[in-house]
Formats: structure tokens, sequence, C-alpha cells
């Protein structure tokens, strides 16, 4: 009985956690194509909030950063050891993908700010309120729902993964309105094996602040 109420919980929570992910990424479209003036600031506050309002009593777990120890060296100690594997891959990925003919960019990375300015907006606004939302907040609903509704440790850990990358691209076209933006799915699988290997958010924001800044400067350096 106690298991098939556990099971009716954690699918409710399912089910509210998509209606949260709906309200978010519509009304994140909206102010991105209003071509409101805040919207770059807006836009992330808005995952920040469906992050943190939704949560119930208990759930302050879904949103732990890791910056005690062990957890900080576990955090840093896997952002730097995957750092090493995936970035240098990506790169070479994006040379042939330019090699290709299959990218033209069309804007200049930094454009209006400063570097140290783009650097606190990346780390502290994008990649921080992102990772709050879909590895936090979403990974951390289908984790319960997994367990609840599988048995094999495989499925347990990867169907929260790559559900939450699954959204996580397609916010992201649904807010830039652009097809290509699928794409990031496969960083949504890298920063959500972070997550479920680290049990906290620390080492997928460092990961996807970094990606961020890898991609401004590979596109910066073909512009």
């Amino acid at each position: 009985m106690v298991e098939v109420q556990n099971q009716k919980g954690a699918v409710s929570a399912t089910y509210s956690c998509l209606l949260v992910f709906i309200i978010v990424t519509t009304t994140a479209a909206f102010l991105r194509l209003g071509k409101f003036t805040q919207a770059s600031v807006l836009i992330p506050a808005l995952w920040g909030l469906g992050a943190v309002l939704p949560l119930r009593a208990g759930e302050g777990r879904l949103l732990t950063f890791g910056l005690k120890t062990p957890g900080l060296q576990k955090n840093i100690l896997y952002f730097l050891l995957s750092s090493l594997i995936v970035f240098p891959l990506y790169s070479a990925g994006f040379w042939l993908y330019i090699h290709w003919g299959f990218f033209l960019p069309v804007t200049t990375p930094f454009e209006g700010v400063s570097i140290p300015q783009w650097l606190l907006y990346n780390f502290l606004a994008v990649a921080l309120f992102e990772e709050l939302f879909f590895r936090g907040f979403i990974q951390g609903r289908f984790e319960s729902f997994a367990r609840a509704r599988f048995q094999k440790a495989l499925a347990i850990f990867w169907v929260p993964v790559v559900l939450s990358a699954f959204l996580f691209a397609l916010a992201h076209v649904a807010v830039y309105w652009d097809p290509l933006r699928l794409a990031v799915f496969f960083p949504g699988i890298f920063f959500g094996w972070l997550r479920a290997k680290t049990g906290s958010l620390l080492a997928s924001i460092l990961s996807h602040g970094t990606s961020n800044l890898v991609s401004m400067l590979l596109i910066g350096s073909v512009s």
C-alpha cells in the first residue's frame, strides 16, 4: 500500500513538474519573441524561480550545491576530469562542423559587454539558474519518479538524465525558435550525468558555464 502511494506521489510530482516546465518555457519564449529589453535578465530569473517556487516540503535536497567537504572535492574532481575529456572533443567536433560547412556565425561574441561582465552573467545567471531548474528541480523530480517506477539501476540513473536533457533542448528550441538548438541535448546529457554522479549541482553549473565560454571562444575564432 505504501509502495502504491509512493508511486502515485511520484507520478503526481512528475505531472506538476511538466506543468511548471510548460509555464516557465512559454513565458520565457514570450519574453524573447516580444524583444523585451530586459529579457536577457528576466529569462534566467524565470528558470531560477521555476526551480525554487514549486518545491514541496523535503525537496530542498534537489538544489544541493555540494559546497561542503567532501562534496566540494568530489564536484571539483568530476568537473576537472570530465572537462579534460569533453571539451577537447567538443572543440574537435566544432571544427569538423565548420569544415563541413554547417555553421556560419552571425553574431560577435561578447558584443556590447566586457568579458568580466559576460563571465559573471554566464556563470551566475545563465548556468546557475538553468542548472537549478533542469538538473535540480526537473531531474530531481524525474529521479523520484524513476525510483518509484523502475527496478533496474541503469533505468533509475539514465531515465532522469535523458528526460531532463530532452526538456532542456526543447526549451532552447521554444525560446529561441531555432531547431538547431536541439543540439544542446548532448551537453544536457553531460550536465545531467554530472548531477547524478555527484548528487549535487556544483559540477554541472561549472561545466555549463565553461561550455558556454568555450562555445563563445570557438565562435569568436571563426567570426
